[in-house]
């Protein structure tokens, strides 16, 4: 069975409107979001890096013993909000 050159375009069209968009990774810069994986945590050091899904870059935080409870392990995948302070972000909650 063949399908016509129209239905197939508009399966297309479909399929492409209902996949999600990937550029509202990180928001913009003045919602202080980032979003990605963490690569690790550092309890000791109050310390968590993750792995941006934007920029595909590092990014560390400092955060609460509370906070770094909550992330289970290495590979999970967050939202941080967060706030400047100085030359270091500090997480204020995880999404």
């Amino acid at each position: 069975m063949k399908i016509s050159t129209a239905i197939q375009s508009v399966a297309l069209c479909m399929l492409l409107a209902a996949a999600p968009l990937p550029t509202v990774a990180c928001g913009s810069p003045d919602m202080k979001t980032h979003v990605g994986k963490v690569l690790s945590v550092d309890k000791n050091a109050g310390t968590f890096t993750l792995l941006d899904a934007e920029s595909m870059s590092p990014i560390t935080f400092n955060a609460d013993a509370a906070l770094l409870e909550k992330i289970s392990h290495a590979g999970e995948r967050v939202a941080v909000a967060y706030e400047t302070m100085g030359n270091r972000l500090q997480a204020l909650e995880l999404k």
